[in-house]
């Protein structure tokens, strides 16, 4: 469950939060300690399900210092209260005593299940204002049906239904206008689409620069920058440049013609996004066959480039790995290594098993 809302920069209108059904939730966050200690930091998760959710093998973790390995089970509609270091961090009996340091800079809290994939997401924003919580009066940051509020702390019981909300503008200057305002009803947080995204995911493959016209070709993307949970969930997809596409992170693909193509990958989960494009020459396999006159076979290569004939088979003989014909060059294959039939007709199948030359 991704709970945030975005107010677009210049021309201002509210989006409606990006949301998936999670059962269980970070309910509230205690970033600023209490008064006792700012050290009595805690975090709440909170059961919305109309089961029990057993917690064994899940993860709460900001990317960054905090990452609390979760066990036991949570009963539907009940809480949990994580505290750090003691039990005595807030009222009541602590879940799960954790160690570890929420930054008071902000962070994105992640619920990850046992399986890697994200149960619950909350992006704090720079000093917590996409949610809230106060490091002077200590109130935490809870979530509510209408948004985040700040309001005294309930570790362990139902959040507060009121209290102070900020809205975060930006002029068509860039100036960022922030006003705080008590409500009966937690109002949503606005953000520019700026400050929402944090830009973290980072995309690359593994394109060849060269290729040739129908041999297939193998394209790896690979993402970095954001945790193990989001990265194993991105879904992927490619344009080849010629109207052809495919989906996946590994992908194969072949080119009826020569020509220089633009190829583009996407990476994708929820807001998360990055594309990354390269360039592909794909070059005609240009070859022909003579025959010497002591009935050796040719295999000339007529193109202006170094072809690579790897696995291609010539005359029934199959060419090993990095084999290459330089442009204007010649590969001799000796009368003896040949077939009878190949003085009649001699085939040369591409590495794809395709037929390239028949002479």
């Amino acid at each position: 469950m991704w709970r945030n809302w975005a107010l677009n920069t210049v021309f201002v209108f509210c989006a409606a939060p990006v949301t998936a059904q999670a059962a269980v939730i970070i309910n509230e966050i205690a970033w600023m300690g209490t008064e006792s200690s700012a050290n009595d930091e805690w975090i709440e998760l909170y059961n919305t399900g109309p089961t029990e959710v057993v917690l064994d093998g899940w993860e709460v973790s900001d990317g960054m210092n905090l990452s609390i390995a979760l066990s036991g089970t949570l009963s539907a509609g009940s809480h949990a209260v994580l505290e750090r270091t003691d039990d005595d961090s807030a009222h009541g009996a602590a879940f799960l005593i954790y160690t570890g340091a929420l930054p008071n800079t902000g962070a994105t809290m992640r619920l990850y299940r046992a399986d890697g994939s994200i149960e619950d997401q909350v992006a704090g924003g720079e000093n917590w204002e996409l949610i809230g919580g106060d490091n002077v009066t200590k109130e935490t940051a809870q979530y509510t049906s209408s948004g985040w509020i700040t309001a005294a702390a309930t570790p362990g019981r139902e959040n507060a239904s009121t209290g102070s909300t900020e809205t975060t503008t930006e002029t068509s200057q860039g100036t960022k206008t922030t006003t705080t305002s008590s409500t009966g009803s937690a109002t949503t947080k606005a953000v520019s689409a700026a400050d929402e995204l944090s830009h973290e995911l980072t995309l690359t493959f593994l394109v060849p620069t060269v290729a040739y016209v129908g041999q297939p070709v193998t394209f790896t993307a690979e993402a970095t920058g954001l945790g193990a949970g989001v990265l194993s969930s991105l879904r992927y997809s490619w344009n080849f440049g010629d109207l052809g596409t495919a989906k996946g992170e590994e992908v194969s693909h072949t080119y009826r013609y020569p020509g220089k193509y633009i190829i583009s990958a996407r990476g994708a989960y929820g807001e998360y996004e990055a594309i990354k494009e390269a360039t592909v020459t794909i070059l005609p396999v240009d070859l022909s066959i003579t025959h010497s006159p002591t009935g050796d076979l040719q295999l000339h290569n007529d193109a202006k480039y170094t072809i690579d004939l790897s696995r291609f088979t010539v005359a029934g003989i199959k060419l090993p790995d990095r084999t290459k014909l330089l442009a204007g060059s010649t590969l001799t294959i000796p009368k003896r290594d040949l077939a009878p039939s190949a003085q009649l007709l001699t085939t040369v199948y591409d590495s794809s098993g395709t037929l390239a030359l028949m002479s």
